[in-house]
């Protein structure tokens, strides 16, 4: 019965944590829908949007059930390259909206546990898409600052 949960509670965090790249993806296929496309192409590409609005949906079902996820036991990762590398799936979404989008991440020395990643992720993701859907005009800036400091691990 535990593991059970357990498995649901992952299968729950993995569709939320699908969610940002679905969005990013579906942004993209938006621009590449702005350009100039024959029929073929124009037909494949609504049925990628329509695939990815699928997959939306069957994740956003499954998020209700997210609990905390499982532990990568003394696995390490680079801070800087988690912010950036989350900054970057809404640089698109803003840029459509026609904001200036700036992340400078200064620091490449910190490392956090891997467990650590998923509840990062998820925060900055959710910073940057309520900046990006309450924001009407002008920029979105996020700075980090991952360096190493003294007395701290990682």
């Amino acid at each position: 019965m535990a593991d059970d949960r357990e498995n649901s509670n992952k299968l729950a965090l993995l569709a939320h944590d699908l969610r940002t790249p679905l969005g990013a993806m579906r942004t993209a296929a938006e621009l590449i829908g702005q350009g100039k496309l024959d029929d073929r192409q124009a037909a494949s590409l609504d049925v990628l949007i329509r695939s990815i609005d699928a997959l939306t949906d069957m994740t956003s079902g499954m998020v209700a059930a997210a609990m905390p996820e499982a532990r990568a036991q003394g696995k390490m990762i680079g801070a800087a390259g988690l912010v950036r590398d989350t900054a970057e799936l809404f640089r698109q979404s803003a840029t459509l909206k026609g904001l200036r989008f700036h992340v400078p991440v200064t620091g490449d020395e910190a490392l956090i546990g891997a467990e650590m990643a998923g509840p990062v992720r998820r925060a900055l993701s959710a910073l940057l898409d309520n900046a990006i859907k309450y924001t009407s005009s002008g920029s979105i800036s996020v700075e980090a600052d991952t360096a190493k400091r003294e007395g701290h691990e990682g």
